[in-house]
């Protein structure tokens, strides 16, 4: 049917299509949220008829019934189903990016830490739909489609089953694409959630290779290998990859993973070895070459031990510049004191004179007395004499005590040579600390390999155990050790879901409550504590866990999920306060709604109730 922009189907306008198969898809505006939409519609072949007519349109619906039950960060999400005479639709969201078809025919096989993580996201879907007795029936490239941000969204459930209601298949009747059937589809034996988890293998074997693992130039030759032949391993993909491969390809379900976060588990731990390799040991760090030693003091030769310090300015001596220095060329005889009866004038030269005898007037000479009356004038030199002790003549200021010489002579030797040793020591102190965290380092990748594999065979106290040996192995504060811890953290988060799914509610909180305890960032072991909470009947500690989920991680898988969990269960309160009459703790979970989920469906209807309850919250007075 060919659509134009004024095409109406129910109240949604047509833009155009963009897909057609069994089905045909358009895009559409929804006038009600002002939002693009993909609306489904059924198309039915002309020589349909009665019974099988019937079916085919029940077949249509159980779609939209199957995916419309399920709310979860990566399967499609349905908005609304709908009837405008003889057309049947179903109106789901707008998906963005292109499906994993479209990759894989462009790029061939993806890059391991990309195809590990689609896989997963798969697998959180697949844990999810399986847990409400939903299973997809036809997984498969085609209905994987990748957003622009590299979410993952599962889509057409239009062969699914739900597995609390009667099927509509008639016996002998083969659902699915052949290529990607299980041994128990193409065999049309009943098929439970194991079915999608075999065609999820055949998935990741197209993702690491570029090619199906069961090809054949016709249906019987495919589906015959299916039945009959071993798909050889891809060559190059990690050994503990390859044995996630053959468990989810086992022929025999009861040989396969059991539930799909079993299989989740692996390949956690999977992604956790790939980002988590241990890293090459540093390089010891050389000690730098010592620093030069200063020269030794010189002395001026024959100098008698006077230390040669040049020549020194006169405002630095105190002496004239002019005045000649004995032993100079040219220069005439040192001036001497006049000799001075019973007064030694201090001897010239270094170190420091005795002082003299103190003045006795008896010894001045004695002389006619004077006549009376007379002035006595005394002789000229006793203008300069005290009575007090002559003061002690000091050395020039640049001139250095011969004890003072020696005492550096001795000691500056010696302050080098401690210098030295202090750095030779130094240095070998940085070798012998590298090498010994290099050994640390050695030991801290042994126990975390062990860790890993263990992790791989499902045992997860064994795991969380070597972590921790590999953490206290690694040297204080460095990468390893956080890697180590981090990995410890994985394994209970592990250990917590295997607990979950073995209805061991308590020691799946112990192990969850352990894992975020050792990474306060694993949004996984929040969200999965915060399930677990809700469970027990702990619904504010619940959603204290999904908020801290979203503040580790608010964009990861677990951190989106625990956003909607938390929104999803809000909206549950609300309900219940709403039905007892409590309008006003009503409109405070509605509130947190609106906050936690922005532009969710959740936080429009929140919205919507806040609008509608406004003026009853706040009558006019």
């Amino acid at each position: 049917m060919a659509v134009s922009s004024n095409t109406i189907l129910g109240k949604y306008r047509i833009l155009r299509e963009i897909a057609r198969s069994n089905d045909i898809v358009y895009e559409a505006i929804d006038p009600t949220m002002a939002r693009r939409v993909a609306v489904k519609e059924l198309q039915l072949p002309p020589h349909l008829a009665g019974a099988q007519k019937r079916e085919r349109i029940e077949r249509f619906y159980r779609e939209a019934k199957a995916a419309g039950t399920l709310s979860h960060r990566n399967i499609v999400t349905i908005h609304d189903v709908g009837q405008e005479n003889d057309r049947h639709f179903l109106v789901m969201e707008y998906l963005e990016g292109q499906s994993l078809r479209d990759i894989l025919q462009m790029q061939g096989a993806l890059p391991l830490k990309e195809t590990v993580e689609i896989t997963l996201q798969l697998c959180d879907a697949l844990a999810y739909a399986h847990s409400r007795g939903v299973v997809h029936r036809d997984v498969k490239p085609d209905n994987i489609h990748i957003l622009p941000g590299g979410v993952i969204k599962l889509t057409d459930f239009g062969i699914a089953r739900i597995t609390a209601e009667p099927s509509i298949t008639s016996h002998g009747q083969v659902f699915g694409t052949p290529s990607y059937m299980s041994p128990e589809q193409v065999a049309s034996h009943t098929v439970d959630h194991r079915t999608d988890l075999f065609s999820m293998g055949i998935t990741l074997y197209e993702m690491l290779t570029g090619r199906k693992p069961f090809q054949g130039d016709s249906v019987i030759t495919i589906t015959y290998n299916i039945m009959n032949v071993q798909p050889t391993m891809p060559v190059g993909v990690p050994a503990a990859l390859q044995q996630i491969l053959q468990r989810a390809l086992a022929k025999d379900p009861n040989l396969r993973y059991q539930n799909a976060a079993a299989m989740a588990t692996d390949l956690r731990a999977e992604k956790f070895a790939l980002t988590a390799a241990p890293t090459a040991p540093a390089v010891p760090a050389q000690p730098s070459a010592p620093a030069a030693r200063p020269a030794p003091l010189t002395f001026a030769a024959g100098s008698g031990g006077t230390l040669d310090t040049g020549t020194v300015p006169s405002e630095i001596s105190g002496i004239p510049a002019s005045l000649p220095t004995p032993g100079q060329p040219g220069s005439g005889p040192m001036p001497q004191p006049q000799a001075v009866s019973g007064y030694t004038p201090p001897p010239v030269g270094l170190g420091y004179a005795k002082p003299p005898a103190p003045f006795a007037p008896a010894s001045v000479p004695s002389a006619a007395a004077p006549a009376s009356g007379a002035v006595v004038t005394p002789p000229p030199f006793m203008t300069t004499v005290s009575h007090e002790p002559a003061p002690t003549p000091r050395p020039p200021a640049w001139q250095v005590p011969a004890a003072a010489e020696k005492y550096f002579t001795l000691v500056l030797p010696i302050i080098g040579l401690l210098a030295l040793m202090a750095l030779l020591v130094w240095g070998v102190r940085v070798v012998v600390v590298s090498l010994q965290n290099h050994s640390h380092r050695a030991e801290s990748s042994t126990f975390v390999q062990k860790a890993t594999n263990a992790l791989h065979q499902g045992k997860y106290p064994e795991a969380a155990k070597d972590y921790a040996l590999a953490e206290a192995a690694a040297p204080v504060g460095s990468e390893e050790a956080k890697s180590a811890r981090d990995g410890q953290s994985q394994a209970y988060t592990a250990l917590g879901l295997d607990s979950a799914h073995a209805n061991d509610l308590s020691g799946a909180q112990t192990a969850l409550e352990k894992a975020a305890s050792l990474n306060s960032r694993n949004a996984a072991a929040w969200d999965n504590l915060g399930n677990i909470r809700w469970q027990i009947g702990s619904s504010a500690q619940a959603f204290d866990a999904w908020e801290k989920a979203l503040q580790a991680d608010p964009t990861s898988v677990s951190g989106t999920e625990a956003r909607q969990n938390a929104g999803h269960h809000y909206m549950d309160l609300a309900q219940r306060a709403g039905s007892t009459g409590s309008l006003q703790q009503a409109r405070t979970y509605w509130q947190r709604v609106a906050e936690i989920e922005p532009g969710s469906d959740d936080a429009f209807k929140a919205t919507q109730a806040l609008t509608r309850t406004a003026d009853t919250a706040n009558p006019p007075r």
